[in-house]
């Protein structure tokens, strides 16, 4: 990917309030606690891309539930 690229990407998660988090995990609890929440499926446990995506929706719901919560009080 070129720079350019990578700035349009930048540009473009800044605008929809996203943002890139690098954070280290233990592989396996990770991979078994996604799978028993239903985030991800055990076959596909060997791909970082699907990984990767189980935990981003894992986040964004944690997120969402604290942020609904907090609005009830």
């Amino acid at each position: 990917m070129s720079p350019a690229e990578r700035q349009r990407r930048r540009r473009a998660r800044q605008r929809a309030g996203r943002r890139v988090i690098r954070v280290e995990v233990d592989e396996a609890a990770t991979e078994d606690a996604l799978t028993r929440l239903g985030y991800l499926s055990p076959l596909r446990t060997d791909d970082p891309k699907e990984v990767e995506r189980a935990l981003a929706a894992l986040i964004d719901r944690a997120c969402e539930a604290v942020t609904r919560d907090a609005a009830d009080i």
